[in-house]
């Protein structure tokens, strides 16, 4: 797909980081490494839950260009196709990081959070 659409490499470059950004942030919150979306809505929490996951999609969108960079060396293969393309993927990755930074945010506002469930019951724990 990536030789049929050249529009499908920045698609794939947004579309990782906003995905994956709030899955890494609600996964450190759930072994309590970062507070839970839910836990406080305040707008210095919301700033920082949206900063944190910024930077978490970009931190996944420059490994990603990591691994190309290493895939083009050690393998021989051509992923990276020069600076132009990198910054274009770090921008997307920006982009998308964004994203996924606000949509977080509005997870937070909207109160849902990371719900842990007690086993073998339909209830939460409310302890945590």
């Amino acid at each position: 797909m990536y030789d049929s659409w050249p529009w499908y490499d920045r698609v794939v470059h947004f579309l990782v980081p906003l995905l994956t950004s709030q899955v890494i942030y609600l996964c450190l919150s759930r072994i309590e490494v970062l507070p839970d979306p839910r836990e406080d809505t305040v707008a210095r929490h919301d700033a920082g839950m949206f900063v944190v996951t910024f930077a978490l999609g970009l931190a996944v969108g420059a490994l990603w260009e990591i691994f190309e960079w290493a895939s083009d060396e050690l393998f021989g293969s051509d992923l990276s196709q020069g600076n132009i393309d990198t910054i274009g993927d770090l921008i997307a990755d920006g982009s998308g990081a964004l994203v996924g930074g606000a949509l977080i945010v509005l997870w937070s506002r909207k109160g849902w959070g990371s719900v842990r469930r007690v086993p073998g019951s339909a209830r939460e724990d409310v302890s945590s």
